[in-house]
């Protein structure tokens, strides 16, 4: 990796300079083809690609010695890509930035080649070869091709393409100076496209096409700007240029980062692809090159998306379910499904659906290719912790004196759980359980008159878990009225007008001498129903009654003042 560092000297009374880094792309020229199309351009875990070949120029004994191939990192540039492969007209090392025109690593222009088919019909549909200031008989390339079995449907890629033509240099910046071009083959039928040109358009991507002379010099091309929308920058000291030594590559100008056409291709059946830059310039420091974003052609991979973590808040209820997608077509594949590393028996679709706590992942198969299994990496999904508690209590009540009865509904709850995390909340409808909307106070009154038992419903949860238990509970009148015994009158013999009675004889016999009652003895019927104005206890063995006196016998239960008789 390297690091270059610019001097700036001013002269500015005692202050002498001072040095300001840049960071620039890096390349590595040791990989071979194979591996710069296998491990970094092809985003695949399946072997899908085979035949790489690299040809430098003419392809000549001694051409494959220019290393015009590699691998770049950004290195903490402003580079878009973050690595990738890179082929260039020359030395790959040579570019790396800054943007310094003519200087860097170059190798003599020994090996020029005046192309095959596809390289000229990609040249004639740019207009032909440049023909102004001079007509050149041959060309700098370089070319990698390769065959690919894609597991999808589709193919695509990101490149970016630049090149010393865009300000300088051989005179060929209004005209077909340089370009670049990706021939898919289908190897089936042998028909082919070019997959890299201008969006919207035919036209491939050529200086002939796509440049801003409103950045780039000469700003006097006859024909003007054309696609400029897709130019990025140029370096230069001149107005709408970026200043050279600020480049991340050692190219004079570059488009933005560009998406190629995408293709439909066939599952299953081999394609060939040849991608080629071509510069025309017969200079030996003229440099043009393209950048491919690593991994971007792809060819397919099974994903099954990012993972549902509870840590995250985005675990599942308990009842819920998740389902995964291969992506795949499960008429051209078969599919096993793994839970926790172990096959699922019976699962052999290209979905899942996810109802546990695990770590999933699935197997490809396509049973007419060999030596393939696609392969995703396993996710994690996990649901919470259920919310477990006991059945609440329905909850009774004796009818109180007026209109409402107020039932306390914390009292359904009580001793339904020893977890003290957990909290409830009470509703009028399963529905505003569930959703959490329109709770009703803890203390409920319910009308004397209503038609019982009452549903309300639960809902226990505990903080930072969503999945709440859910549970419905009702509310009921008791017959709190107490049928008691009839009783025989108390009566003595005639005397005085007023004679002394022993009421408490009544006592065991009104309620049967039931335990947990208190029996009490009041002289109107309105003290006895309201429990009031009761005759002293004291009072009750020597009552001084007179003859004809009606004394009202009351018992109330001790646990429940509402219930009583009289």
């Amino acid at each position: 990796m390297r690091n270059k560092y610019l001097l700036i000297l001013f002269l500015v009374t005692s202050f002498f300079g001072f040095s300001q880094p840049y960071n620039y792309v890096d390349v590595d020229d040791t990989y071979t083809a194979d591996q710069l199309v296998k491990d970094v351009l092809v985003g695949s875990k399946c072997d899908l690609v085979s035949n790489v070949r690299y040809q430098y120029g003419s392809g000549a004994p001694g051409s494959n010695s220019v290393k015009a191939a590699g691998y770049f990192n950004r290195n903490g540039s402003t580079f878009p890509f973050e690595d990738g492969i890179v082929l260039s007209t020359d030395m790959a090392i040579g570019v790396e930035g800054p943007c310094t025109p003519g200087g860097g690593p170059f190798s003599p222009n020994q090996y020029p080649w005046i192309g095959d088919q596809d390289l000229n019909d990609l040249i004639n549909d740019a207009g032909g070869w440049p023909t102004t200031p001079i007509t050149p008989t041959a060309m700098r390339s370089t070319v990698i091709d390769f065959e690919f079995v894609p597991m999808q449907n589709t193919v695509s890629f990101e490149y970016l393409f630049g090149s010393h033509s865009y300000n300088r240099g051989c005179n060929f910046e209004c005209g077909n100076g340089a370009m670049f071009g990706a021939w898919l083959i289908d190897l089936t039928t042998g028909a082919g496209e070019n997959l890299a040109k201008i969006p919207g358009t035919n036209d491939p991507i050529s200086i002939n096409t796509l440049r801003d002379v409103a950045k780039s010099q000469p700003f006097t091309c006859a024909a003007g700007s054309i696609n400029p929308q897709y130019f990025g920058n140029s370096y230069g000291n001149l107005a709408n240029q970026v200043p050279p030594l600020t480049a991340a590559i050692n190219l004079s100008g570059h488009t933005i980062p560009m998406q190629s056409l995408t293709a439909n291709v066939i599952v299953g059946r081999r394609y060939r692809i040849k991608l080629a830059v071509l510069d025309f310039c017969p200079s030996d420091s003229h440099t043009s090159a393209v950048f491919f974003k690593a991994g971007s052609f792809d060819i397919g991979n099974l994903n099954l998306g990012d993972p549902v973590l509870v840590v995250d808040g985005n675990g599942l209820c308990v009842g819920d379910s998740y389902l995964l997608e291969s992506g795949l077509d499960p008429l051209l594949f078969t599919f096993e499904w793994f839970k926790d590393g172990i096959q699922i028996p019976g699962q052999t679709g290209p979905n899942l659906v996810v109802t546990e706590t695990g770590d999933y992942s699935v197997k490809g198969f396509i049973p007419t290719v060999t030596n393939c299994v696609m392969e995703a990496d396993p996710v994690r999904i996990e649901f919470y912790e259920y919310v477990s508690i006991s059945a609440p209590l329905n909850l009774t009540a004796c009818p109180s004196a007026g209109l409402n009865t107020r039932f306390d509904l914390k009292d359904a709850v009580v001793g339904v759980t020893t977890n003290p995390n957990i909290l409830f909340s009470f509703y009028a409808t399963q529905q505003d359980a569930e959703n959490d909307t329109n709770a009703i106070p803890d203390l409920y009154y319910l009308a004397n008159n209503a038609t019982a038992p009452v549903t309300l419903w639960v809902r226990a949860y505990e903080l930072n878990n969503p999945c709440p238990y859910v549970s419905s509970f009702t509310l009921s009148f008791l017959n709190c009225v107490l049928t008691l015994n009839p009783l025989e009158d108390l009566s003595i013999c005639e005397g005085e007008s007023v004679q002394t009675f022993d009421l408490t004889v009544q006592t065991p016999l009104v309620y049967n001498n039931a335990v947990g009652y208190t029996v009490s003895y009041h002289l109107s019927k309105p003290d006895a129903d309201t429990n009031q104005n009761a005759i002293p206890s004291g009072n009750l063995a020597t009552y001084n009654g007179n003859n004809g006196e009606r004394i009202w016998v009351r018992v109330t239960s001790n646990t429940n003042a509402l219930s009583f008789g009289v």
